[in-house]
């Protein structure tokens, strides 16, 4: 099979092919480096337009699409598809909202904290620790609960709104 050849093309020439405004043409090429010069005009080569053309700078390094890039319409359809993506994560159950998160943690340690404060009356009640050693034994774990509050509100404050668990 012989590869086939195409002739080095123009701004001109290639609007006049993509019926697309030279100036969006020239913007969508920007850095390319032209395969020649013709008339001293820059000639470039198809195969190396054309991915430039059909993605024009809407990704970033990572190829992420960056919305901003995008034309009005393009941005527009773009937000909407993000939109139901979003609605269809959320009903299956793969995203989840913050809210409903952060009160799913909250429970959890309301009820870790309980338990936790229910060993030193579970001590006393058993004889296994004196209404002394007992109290200490609270106060510690209250200590200790405090400061789990603290460390878990230092990492996700949104969820916590400065709520204790208890």
């Amino acid at each position: 099979m012989t590869a086939i050849t195409l002739p080095n093309l123009s701004v001109r020439a290639l609007s006049r092919l993509t019926r697309l405004d030279r100036d969006r043409l020239s913007r969508a090429l920007g850095d390319a480096k032209p395969a020649g010069m013709r008339g001293g005009h820059p000639v470039y080569a198809l195969a190396d337009v054309l991915p430039l053309l059909c993605r024009p700078g809407i990704a970033d390094a990572a190829g992420e699409i960056d919305a901003d890039r995008l034309a009005p319409t393009d941005r527009r359809a773009w937000y909407d598809s993000e939109a139901k993506r979003r609605e269809l994560q959320v009903r299956d159950r793969e995203l989840i909202p913050a809210t409903e998160v952060g009160q799913v943690i909250a429970t959890a340690f309301a009820n870790i904290a309980s338990e936790l404060r229910a060993i030193a009356d579970n001590l006393e009640r058993q004889g296994e620790a004196t209404p002394d050693q007992a109290a200490r034994i609270e106060r510690r774990i209250d200590v200790a609960l405090d400061v789990l509050a603290d460390r878990l509100s230092g990492l996700a404050p949104d969820v916590s709104n400065g709520r204790k668990s208890d």
